[in-house]
């Protein structure tokens, strides 16, 4: 009896090991353009000033936005910025998208050749929000992956999260997404089955993370788990600022 029991407890503990859910979705439209002729940063925090009064008389209250500046990408031209919008459900999105339309907003934007138009979902982990990110500088970097083997999102989220979790442990501040896009994505990434993008609270602390993942994170079991699931390459890094939380 005592045996049956520990084979009855065993197979109870693996099946909710197993059976670990994935976070929910979040919802991201990405805009990367060019400012138009003689527009800069200035005219974009004139237009995100109007932009967040308009988003104050509505009730879009689940819609976040960041602006990203290329800090390292080749070529350099091309992307002066990078808007991206976060909500938790697609029909969340595409309502703000319905009321941003009828209002005249877009005809003020002053970056309007937008080389990047494209809608993704997503999964999160780490031990940072949004608003744990400094407003005025945050640090994303982005990697570009395919799966080495018959693998799955799941796959790629699990082994990746084992390796965020063990730096959150570890004292790193830092989180991480899998990125899955979905309409609108540009030639240059068809080729990839998702993205990966870390995150940093400050420049500082991508610094930090940077330093010890060569030291310490790019040797561990839980890299080589993950490098036998999917392989990355190209990455970008950008900084950030929080336009809506």
């Amino acid at each position: 009896m005592k045996y049956i029991m520990t084979v009855m407890i065993f197979f109870s503990l693996s099946q909710y090991a197993f059976s670990e859910d994935l976070p929910p979705v979040i919802y991201a439209e990405y805009y990367a353009c060019e400012y138009d002729e003689g527009k800069t940063e200035r005219q974009m925090s004139k237009w995100i000033t109007r932009w967040n009064a308009w988003m104050d008389s509505t009730d879009l209250d689940e819609y976040g936005a960041v602006l990203l500046k290329p800090l390292f990408r080749s070529p350099s031209s091309g992307i002066d910025l990078m808007w991206v919008g976060h909500t938790p459900s697609n029909c969340e999105l595409a309502r703000g998208l319905s009321a941003f339309n009828a209002t005249d907003q877009r005809q003020y934007w002053p970056a309007k050749k937008c080389s990047i138009n494209m809608l993704d979902r997503q999964y999160s982990m780490g031990n940072l929000s949004v608003s744990d990110l400094d407003p005025n500088e945050f640090v994303v970097g982005y990697w570009f992956c395919k799966f080495n083997k018959e693998a799955t999102i799941r796959d790629a989220y699990f082994a990746q999260k084992k390796i965020v979790d063990t730096a959150n442990v570890a004292g790193r501040k830092m989180s991480s997404r899998i990125i899955m896009p979905r309409q609108g994505v540009p030639a240059g990434l068809k080729e990839y089955d998702f993205a990966l993008a870390y995150i940093h609270e400050n420049m500082e602390e991508w610094g930090a993370n940077v330093d010890d993942h060569f030291s310490s994170t790019r040797n561990t079991e839980n890299q080589k788990k993950a490098d036998e699931i999917f392989s990355c390459d190209n990455s970008v890094v950008y900084t950030g600022k929080v336009v809506r939380n």
